[in-house]
């Protein structure tokens, strides 16, 4: 665990020590609208409509409400996702039959889902001397936070797919930490 903290921290001090110019900025200044989703192992899950917007200074707000998900039965009701972006580089790839820009960005996320968790649990009755299930029903929370790093592709000035990866926890019911991938399609204006 402490072993993966150090890798992360070693890996956005390298990421940081790019010189991001202010043209970089210029590059990715706009809005975007589009779906994203993130998976993470045994952990945190969400996917919906996404909507971001990037700062002076290279900081970015992206925002994600929908459905959130977990493994096993369960029905999701919401999904809320907040990530603090930070700009490390950007290039401008143009040529005269394409346009296509790359840039790589940090990321803080924080998100919240609620979800009906659903299961039989077995029972045994020492009188009747045989075995029985019970239904559950059990309403659930769940907090994750994360950290990571992302790489997003924009063609032609307006279409936008964003990767990322990280490490994402959850908190309240069913501690967890783990790897996290996201990705997404937007569109930008």
């Amino acid at each position: 665990m402490k072993r993966n903290i150090i890798l992360i921290l070693i890996v956005l001090s390298s990421v940081t020590s790019f010189a991001v110019t202010e043209d970089s900025f210029s590059i990715v200044q706009d809005k975007s609208v589009g779906f994203s989703f993130m998976v993470t192992n045994d952990c945190y899950n969400s996917l919906g409509m996404s909507y971001q917007q990037w700062l002076p200074h290279g900081i970015g707000v992206q925002a994600t409400v929908g459905g959130g998900f977990a493994k096993y039965n369960v029905d999701s009701f919401l999904s809320v996702q907040l990530e603090l972006q930070k700009l490390f580089f950007a290039h401008r790839f143009d040529t005269t039959k394409t346009k296509i820009t790359t840039s790589l960005f940090g990321y803080l996320a924080g998100g919240f889902t609620c979800y009906e968790d659903k299961y039989y649990e077995t029972l045994y009755d020492q009188r009747k001397d045989n075995y029985y299930e019970v239904y559950h029903e059990e309403f659930l929370k769940v907090f994750g936070f994360g950290l990571g790093l992302g790489v997003d592709v924009i063609f032609s000035d307006h279409i936008s797919i964003p990767f990322t990866m990280g490490f994402m926890g959850q908190f309240l019911n069913n501690p967890a930490f783990g790897l996290s991938a996201g990705a997404g399609i937007l569109y930008r204006f």
